[in-house]
């Protein structure tokens, strides 16, 4: 299910006064968002989709509280996607400029929500070895069951 960026917010989250800031982006038909939220593994995954680097910077420093002095900055979108994550049960943002079904972008998609799935599972305490990699294997999949839900 996908929802205008204010519902998701307000569905997922409980200190609505932060996000007012954000207000402008959900009349944005340019700006794509949905929240996958947390499984087993109680952390929401927040996906974006957008070509304008400014607009998804302000967004991931407003989700994550992070003030401009500790902030991510212009410099770091310099890349294919990004996946961010700050400890203390924020959530996960995966950042993708475009998406298609293209094997190009699929395997960028792929890959960033690799990085979601290794946050969550060390958020939760589950080392990456022989013994748990179902578990991220099936988190993996999980989540990407979720995010190509949205491109069917």
């Amino acid at each position: 299910e996908s929802y205008s960026f204010n519902e998701s917010v307000h569905k997922c989250y409980s200190d609505q006064e932060h996000w007012i800031i954000e207000d402008s982006l959900c009349k944005d038909t340019t700006f794509t968002h949905f929240v996958i939220t947390g499984g087993t593994f109680d952390l929401d995954v927040i996906i974006i989709i957008n070509s304008n680097v400014e607009k998804s910077l302000n967004y991931v420093n407003s989700m994550l509280f992070l003030t401009p002095e500790e902030g991510y900055s212009i410099e770091d979108f310099d890349a294919r996607a990004l996946t961010f994550y700050r400890e203390g049960g924020y959530p996960i943002i995966v950042w993708l400029p475009r998406m298609s079904l293209s094997a190009e972008d699929v395997s960028i998609a792929n890959h960033e929500l690799f990085h979601a799935t290794y946050r969550i599972l060390d958020w939760a305490g589950v080392p990456l070895t022989p013994e748990t990699d179902e578990v991220f294997a099936y988190e993996l999949q999980r989540l990407s069951k979720q995010f190509y839900k949205h491109f069917e």
